[in-house]
């Protein structure tokens, strides 16, 4: 917990596995309520980079220049096994926010996974070439 609202950290994670977050997970397992990850351009793929978990925190996942044809976030790679890209199970709500990154799972089913009463934010983003739901919403309300 923070000693104050007003401050977070910004962590940020490149899409070849450089810096000190190799994978989207494992900036969310050290992200703290109210910090902000940050995705540098690319595509993000592979284990850490899907099925990614916020382990019910309010953080704000979003690319680093804003614009969602910059990020990628792909959930199926060379495995062809379904993967969704991220899972809001934890009663997540609206300070749990994902923006400006495209989704393009692929033979996924779903993009973005939100059950258990979570009700995060998505803005500015693109889902192409989904053959199932961009999100699927089971047990949460829809705001």
């Amino acid at each position: 917990m923070r000693p104050h609202p007003w401050l977070f950290a910004i962590l940020f994670v490149s899409p070849d596995g450089s810096g000190l977050y190799p994978t989207i997970q494992s900036a969310l397992d050290a992200a703290q309520d109210g910090d902000q990850i940050h995705l540098a351009p690319g595509i993000f793929r592979g284990d850490g980079n899907r099925e990614v978990d916020f382990l019910g925190k309010a953080i704000v996942l979003r690319s680093e220049v804003g614009d969602p044809s910059s990020v990628s976030i792909a959930s199926v790679d060379g495995d062809l096994i379904p993967h969704v890209a991220i899972a809001f199970s934890n009663g997540e709500q609206k300070d749990s926010r994902i923006e400006a990154i495209t989704f393009t799972p692929g033979k996924c089913e779903t993009g973005i996974l939100v059950i258990n009463f979570a009700s995060p934010v998505i803005r500015n983003c693109v889902f192409e070439n989904i053959n199932g739901c961009a999100v699927y919403n089971t047990g949460s309300p829809l705001i």
